[in-house]
């Protein structure tokens, strides 16, 4: 099983639409996948899943409490979000643990029969845009970090940006026995919303042609607005022969990204 952490600092990115479809992507490679929604802002949960029921949410998490998973599709459960989540950094800030960014990875390790962590291929966290506790805890407990890069200026400075805060939280986790960091979580980019014929897309592309940490990349289409509109994930669509037809190179091209991240992901 993989845990794979879905993180931007800044919202827009494409960070809830691109951890949807790529859940999306696994379910129909038959593997079960578990999307925790772990964003106040509840986009996964209520736009796309229309889940309204608060008890046992992602807070719950991090209060060493009971969860409720809910089926939502074919392979895909999800572990909804609540509106508590924006309080949450608050009252962590306030916690007497010791290591407060360890907080999810013992709630995994104290609750896994009773959730059946076992079953799931895939943990999928989709998340609020930020660098708070609770993103810290996800770097620190997921398998893998995946960031979605916009082409705009913005988007290459949130790359060193988020780069340079994941570094520093893990090097200042140390185990006392060797004084080394005991966390290593690799961080991967995914180039996002890349269009064909726009200098910024072409400049993000260039920059990124030979960077190992980029795992993929995701051109712009308004399918994807309809992908979370009408919760069908985009390796759904293809079923519609008209779709498919009329974006046959897109929907190539957006396999093969995602295959290219399932692999380097496994590999883990």
């Amino acid at each position: 099983m993989k845990k794979i952490g879905f993180i931007a600092e800044k919202g827009g990115a494409g960070k809830t639409t691109q951890s949807y479809n790529f859940a999306g992507y696994l379910a129909s490679k038959n593997k079960k996948v578990l999307l925790i929604d772990l964003d106040h802002q509840l986009s996964l949960t209520r736009e796309v899943f229309g889940v309204l029921e608060e008890k046992g949410s992602s807070v719950n998490l991090f209060r060493d409490q009971s969860v409720r998973i809910y089926n939502v599709k074919d392979n895909i459960d999800l572990l909804p979000a609540s509106l508590s989540l924006e309080l949450l950094e608050k009252e962590l800030a306030l916690t007497e643990v010791e290591m407060p960014s360890l907080i999810l990875s013992y709630w995994f390790q104290d609750h896994a029969e009773e959730i059946k962590l076992k079953q799931y291929d895939y943990i999928i966290f989709d998340t609020h845009p930020d660098f708070g506790i609770v993103n810290k805890n996800v770097v620190v407990a997921s398998d893998a970090i995946i960031s979605p890069l916009e082409p705009n200026l913005f988007g290459w400075a949130a790359k060193v940006r988020i780069q340079s805060r994941i570094e520093n939280l893990l090097e200042h986790l140390i185990n006392p026995s060797t004084r080394k960091p005991f966390i290593d979580t690799p961080l991967f980019f995914i180039n996002n919303k890349v269009e064909h014929n726009t200098n910024e897309s072409r400049t993000l592309l260039e920059k990124t042609e030979n960077d190992p940490q980029v795992i993929g990349t995701i051109p712009n289409k308004q399918l994807f607005k309809a992908t979370i509109r009408k919760n069908t994930p985009i390796v759904d669509m293809q079923s519609d022969t008209k779709i498919f037809n009329a974006n046959r190179k897109f929907f190539e091209s957006i396999n093969k990204a995602y295959a290219d991240i399932e692999k380097v992901v496994d590999k883990i």
